[in-house]
């Protein structure tokens, strides 16, 4: 508790004389006795009037001064007990008359002389325990004008009084900051200082611009007040609270103040409401379930609806895709078997949408400041991979309800880079009001597959455990939301497609990206979800060995590899100095693709060169062949606006085209192109010297 106090000095003796000469001690009582009259208004909060008291061993200095030169000196006195009336020890020395004016705590005694002592109003202060309100606030104590050596002790301070909420492990520090104010440094101590207490105006050096309060470690997601000494004065507006981790690094700062603070003299000062350390808020009590994890904690077995366990759930305010849960493995396992270094765990959850996909959830378990792993094991770990982590059911508003979390095991034999777990996830997090899905089944998901190609949904379901399969593909208009209503209607929309053995049904398409997600139905279990993106027409992957080039540059470029390497930096050129003799005069400079298997129609799209378009097709042509070596020209042919037009880096989409028939080989040629130099890609085909030529970053084919 704060140390108020009224100090009566008496009882005081005479010591027997030592061997060695000096000057002689007056061991003396004070008894200390607070001044109620002088804290209940001023330390009134909410109605009630703050207690405060000495604490036994608390010291206080006594200031003396030479009879001979006036040089200062301290005293020290302990208190002998704890409460609001107990005796201090300590001894005086003859030659040295009390100046007048005393001090707590002792530390903030500094020096002088009689008519010019000062004292340092700290810049750091410490709690002791885990009692905030015993923060050593400064006090000074004159004489009582009609009892010899009794002081009336006042506080030379006001005290803020700040409240925190959702304090984590890693918090120890509260920092109230005021460029434009003196809240620390020396001070007079004088009859001004003692009647007004310590302004902040009067400061006389070493000014400091903070006050610091250090506090012991707090169990995540408490509540504290903490108590901050200031002068007397006004706060400007402007000034900052931080808290901080014990070296300093900053977990919080509040917005500057916008309008000043007045302290004045003995006043507590609530500061209004409480400073949101971690900004979450609590959505309610939610269940976890961890089949491999519990069971090796020696918790539940995780088979049943009845294993799962109660946590709290929370949404951070601002970052809304972030959630934590408290640690269900400290409630229902024991925790200390594999030397788990705290039990007060929080599991951190990023919901991920720039993944690609907002079903992909990114799954950080991690405890105390959220930086350190839960699990150390060698061959126990979590993964910071993402899997198959995956929302696996939403409300109707698009929110999570359940999340299934993949995690990394390790094998038994320590082979971190092999988990043996990774496609058969049985975590889940269930949040308030939803309900379980039972974890052990969430891998028959993986017992089934569909995908969508030339007009058709195609399933294939390879666990007997699967009753049926309920598919539907949504327009990817681009908005979250419409594709989590998607989701929301597998479970009653009418338009579903319902599979219950492995096979295939017609669906059109228009052109377009699309969401495919499927329900997997099993018996006694309920559902589980995948989903996977696509896009009409579908991309046929071209490898290097797929494509051969007539014509390549030995020095410019990094060949046909450069055509598929998703690298925009990279490009395929073809010659333009020497003779060339490779180009044809129908197809010009030409790439020649074999694929696997027979396609009807097609589509190109080409990246232009990221460093310039000087170069860039102007004029496509195509051939088709049911050999490699004997080639028929289409009548198609692309010299549009867009490639007439198109810059640096961007990509090109040229028309869909009907290939009469269904071929494995195709010839992309490109006739003509921007650049400016002598010759033609289709003639003068010895021509020597700067040649007229082409090159791509990149080519893509699409079919249906």
């Amino acid at each position: 508790m704060m140390a108020i106090a009224i100090l009566v000095l008496s009882s005081c003796a005479k010591r027997e004389s030592d061997t060695i000469e000096m000057p002689s001690q007056k061991e003396c009582i004070i008894h200390a006795v607070i001044n109620e009259a002088d804290v209940k208004t001023s330390y009134e909060e909410n109605g009630s009037v703050a207690s405060f008291s000495w604490v036994s061993g608390d010291v206080m200095k006594l200031i003396v001064y030479s009879a001979e030169d006036g040089s200062a000196n301290q005293n020290s006195f302990w208190a002998q007990a704890s409460g609001p009336k107990v005796d201090f020890s300590g001894s005086l020395s003859d030659g040295y008359p009390t100046s007048g004016f005393a001090v707590y705590p002792s530390s903030i005694a500094t020096g002088g002389v009689k008519d010019a002592y000062t004292i340092t109003l700290p810049a750091e202060y410490t709690v002791s325990g885990n009692d905030f309100s015993a923060v050593k606030v400064p006090l000074i104590g004159t004489v009582d004008p009609t009892e010899e050596l009794t002081y009336h002790f006042k506080t030379a301070v006001g005290v803020l009084k700040i409240n925190l909420s959702n304090v984590p492990v890693a918090a120890r520090k509260l920092v109230l900051t005021s460029s434009a104010d003196n809240l620390s440094g020396v001070f007079d101590l004088d009859a001004t200082a003692a009647a007004n207490g310590l302004l902040m105006s009067a400061c006389t050096g070493s000014e400091g611009h903070s006050i610091t309060v250090n506090f012991p470690q707090q169990t995540a997601g408490s509540t504290i007040s903490v108590y901050l000494p200031v002068p007397v004065g006004t706060i400007s507006a402007g000034a900052t609270l931080e808290v901080q981790q014990s070296d300093g690094t900053p977990i919080k700062t509040t917005a500057a103040t916008t309008q000043p603070i007045t302290v004045g003299r003995g006043q507590l000062i609530p500061i209004a409401g409480a400073i949101s350390v971690e900004e979450w808020e609590t959505l309610g009590t939610g269940k976890f379930m961890d089949d491999h994890g519990f069971y090796y904690l020696y918790g539940p077995d995780g088979r049943s609806a009845s294993d799962y366990v109660d946590v709290t759930v929370q949404r951070h305010s601002t970052e809304t895709n972030r959630y934590r849960i408290t640690a269900p493995y400290a409630t229902c396992c024991d925790y200390a078997y594999y030397w788990i270094p705290n039990s007060a765990a929080y599991i951190y959850i990023d919901v991920r949408p720039d993944l690609g996909t907002d079903m992909v959830v990114n799954h950080s378990y991690k405890y105390n400041d959220g930086t350190s792993n839960m699990f150390d094991g060698c061959y126990w770990g979590y993964s910071a991979n993402y899997f198959n982590s995956r929302i696996i059911a939403r409300d109707g508003e698009g929110a999570p309800t359940n999340i299934q979390l993949a995690v990394n095991y390790f094998t038994f034999a320590g082979d971190y880079s092999a988990a043996n777990c990774a496609e058969n996830p049985k975590i889940e997090v269930v949040f308030p009001g939803a309900t379980p899905m039972l974890a052990d089944v969430f891998n028959y998901a993986n017992g089934a597959s569909a995908s969508y190609s030339k007009g058709k949904v195609n399933v294939t379901i390879n666990n007997a455990t699967i009753t049926s399969v309920k598919v539907k593909v949504t327009q990817a208009a681009s908005e979250a939301a419409a594709i989590n209503a998607g989701v929301t209607a597998l479970l009653a929309g009418e338009e579903d497609l319902t599979f219950t053995e492995t096979g295939s049904q017609a669906l059109a398409l228009a052109d377009g990206s699309y969401y495919l997600v499927y329900m997997v139905e099993t018996e006694g279990h309920g559902y589980t979800f995948k989903r996977t993106a696509f896009e009409l027409p579908t991309e046929i992957t071209l490898t290097a060995e797929m494509i051969s080039a007539c014509n390549v540059c030995s020095h410019d470029g990094t060949g046909v590899p450069a055509l598929v390497d998703n690298d925009a930096t990279t490009y395929w050129h073809s010659d333009w100095y020497y003779a060339v003799t490779t180009n044809d005069p129908v197809y010009g400079i030409f790439f020649d693709i074999a694929l696997t298997s027979e396609i009807s129609q097609a589509q190109f799209k080409y990246q232009v060169r990221s460093q310039n378009a000087n170069s860039r097709p102007t004029h496509v042509v195509y051939g088709v062949s049911d050999d490699g070596t004997n080639w028929t020209k289409l009548e198609a042919e692309a010299a549009t606006e867009e490639m007439q037009d198109a810059t640096a880096g961007t990509w090109v989409t040229l028309p869909m085209i009907d290939l009469g028939g269904s071929y494995k080989y195709l010839r992309f040629g490109i006739s003509d192109s921007a650049d400016t130099n002598d010759g033609s890609l289709t003639g003068d085909l010895n021509f020597v010297g700067y040649k007229k030529c082409t090159n791509l970053a990149a080519l893509k084919l699409f079919s249906y």
